[in-house]
């Protein structure tokens, strides 16, 4: 049985032991682990009766946070200290995620960059030590719950290809003695034969690798394959997510209960949502442009923005916990301390945003892949319906490889979900994990996760409540998330080809070289104007040489902010180009 610590089938969570997975940089230092003191792990519980989500959590988190703390500890105390943060980051992606979703190796690089800047700035070797561990036991808990679902999955899939399998490797034995009593085949029968038996190779390969995950589970949670008896009736918290429960809540919670907000405070540092969210914006202005123009999830430029983003803060907070770490000047120690603090806050308000848009990316792709599915399966009816001769009995087979290829991926989709969902509380600070915990009994942890998990529930509804509702006469800004949008807000009329995921892109020709007004947007706030300016010459900097004018104008019953760039002489066209190259709304008049 091959452990989950030595492989990162999919474990974008599993940030130490990605660390030990990785080959590691020369300049890493290499350590053995004390095996003495995970002597526990090597004798598990016996599982009684079935596992569900929590059991599997438990067991994970209990049977394996010592080993990943120390390799944890080991990547982050490296001795070199020459490296720089793009060294830092090189080394946490040695192990790709996978393909799953194009934001967990973001998520992966501010996972390393806020663990490696706390351990810098504490100072306190036993507050990191706890800290690994922590941070090693939800992420333990975080893959459990994938593999948990992966496993579910697994063993019903498994027990279907094997059927099939069987059946039709009986199929290609009689066509073997066939072949060995009459000298060879008919040329149709020798091409079925050939056909059929690539099928059977790629039924193989899907079951193995769905025996794989359960290999994989029974290696992380500490049981033997015959002992695995799994519950999946309920995930709790797993299968919904309360829509009230936005992105601002978690983040609110993160600055309320994140260990790095509480050893800020000991150093006379204190921060809050409000200022944190608006540095953040001005520091990092893109992903707020975007949703100021409409874009959200999506729209693939705005996971890209989000990836890019999210890069930028990694990069830059590891720079701020490295020049903190190399200073030998007293008198700029707390300058420095202070600036790599602001950067983490903005980094664990990305951390949360990440998290959160990785939920709503797998419900997309979950709804697409039903789709899918349900186009495969209806295509595989009609095809069982033709005349079964050799041609229609291959193309049966390989539709149906298609539907487990599909549903597999589902699988996985929902797994991810799960595992994204549950990071998502973790990451807002809401963990329960420490070492008196985890010496418990794995009923005892068991009990204890599950009612963090119900206490962290009532606390995010509770906030819901909480929040201020808006006034019904409230200005929104739901326009910007309406076809056509640019052309109602900007000529008060309708259009019918753009979207707000068409963005005008075509180049002015020389004919506008003498328009003297440049329009970059209208909105139903000035205040939206304004910040939108400020997003825009961040991003285009020749902008900063004009004057920003905001027009008040009537369209209909409704009050319009026109955001203009004005110039007597004209040679605008050139700076509208550039800025609808750059995929934003620009408009010479």
């Amino acid at each position: 049985m091959k452990p989950l610590l030595t492989n990162a089938f999919g474990a974008f969570f599993l940030l130490a032991l990605l660390a030990g997975c990785a080959k590691e940089s020369a300049n890493l230092e290499t350590q053995n682990i004390e095996v003495e003191d995970l002597a526990f792990a090597m004798n598990p519980e016996p599982l009684k009766g079935k596992a569900d989500v929590y059991t599997s959590k438990a067991r994970s988190a209990k049977y394996n946070a010592d080993a990943a703390a120390q390799q944890l500890n080991k990547q982050i105390n490296s001795k070199d200290n020459t490296l720089s943060a793009r060294d830092i980051m090189r080394a946490a992606l040695n192990v790709k995620a996978g393909p799953e979703n194009p934001l967990y190796d973001a998520l992966r690089v501010l996972d390393i960059a806020t663990i490696y800047a706390i351990s810098t700035l504490s100072g306190n070797s036993v507050y990191n030590e706890n800290n690994f561990y922590a941070k090693s036991a939800q992420n333990l808990a975080l893959h459990a719950i994938k593999s948990h679902k992966n496993t579910l999955f697994a063993e019903k899939k498994v027990k279907e290809i094997k059927r099939l399998i069987t059946r039709e490797q009986k199929v290609l034995s009689e066509l073997n003695a066939k072949e060995e009593r009459n000298g060879g085949l008919e040329e149709a029968e020798a091409q079925y034969k050939k056909n059929l038996e690539v099928v059977l190779l790629k039924l193989n390969e899907q079951m193995n690798s769905l025996i794989f995950s359960e290999v994989e589970y029974a290696g992380l949670v500490k049981l033997e394959d015959k002992d695995i008896q799994l519950e999946g009736r309920r995930f709790y918290e797993l299968e919904n997510f309360d829509k009230k429960t936005g992105l601002k809540l978690f983040q609110e919670a993160a600055v309320r209960h994140r260990n790095e907000f509480a050893l800020a405070k000991d150093f006379g540092l204190n921060y809050n949502y409000a200022a944190l969210k608006h540095a953040a914006g001005v520091k990092y202005p893109d992903i707020s442009r975007l949703e100021v123009n409409g874009l959200d999830i999506n729209n693939p430029r705005y996971v890209e923005k989000l990836q890019q983003t999210a890069d930028k803060i990694a990069e830059n907070l590891l720079d701020k916990a490295l020049a903190y770490r190399r200073n030998t000047k007293p008198e700029e120690a707390q300058k420095l301390r202070k600036a790599a603090f602001d950067e983490l806050g903005v980094a664990v308000l990305a951390q949360t945003e990440l998290a959160y848009n990785i939920v709503l990316l797998s419900d997309l792709e979950n709804e697409n892949l039903t789709r899918q599915i349900k186009e495969a399966e209806k295509e595989l009816r009609r095809l069982q319906k033709l005349t079964q001769d050799n041609q229609n009995k291959i193309a049966v087979l390989n539709q149906q490889l298609e539907v487990f290829a599909l549903q597999t991926r589902q699988s996985q989709i929902v797994a991810d979900r799960a595992e994204a969902l549950r990071a998502l509380y973790f990451y807002s600070g809401l963990s329960p994990f420490n070492r008196t915990l985890l010496k418990g009994t794995i009923k005892d942890i068991e009990v204890t996760l599950k009612q963090s998990f119900n206490k962290d529930m009532v606390e995010m509804l509770a906030a819901v409540s909480r929040a201020p509702k808006p006034r019904d006469n409230a200005i929104r800004n739901d326009w910007a998330k309406e076809e056509n949008w640019l052309e109602k807000l900007v000529e008060g009329k309708e259009a019918t080809q753009t979207s707000k995921q068409n963005l005008p892109t075509e180049a002015y020709s020389a004919a506008y070289e003498g328009y003297k007004i440049m329009q970059l947007g209208a909105y139903s706030q000035r205040q939206n104007a304004e910040k939108d300016w400020q997003m825009l010459t961040s991003r285009y900097g020749a902008l900063k040489n004009f004057k920003p004018y905001i027009e008040a104008a009537k369209s209909g019953n409704e009050i319009l902010y026109r955001l203009q760039v004005r110039s007597p002489q004209g040679g605008l066209r050139t700076l509208c180009n550039e800025i609808r190259q750059g995929g934003d709304a620009c408009i010479l008049k």
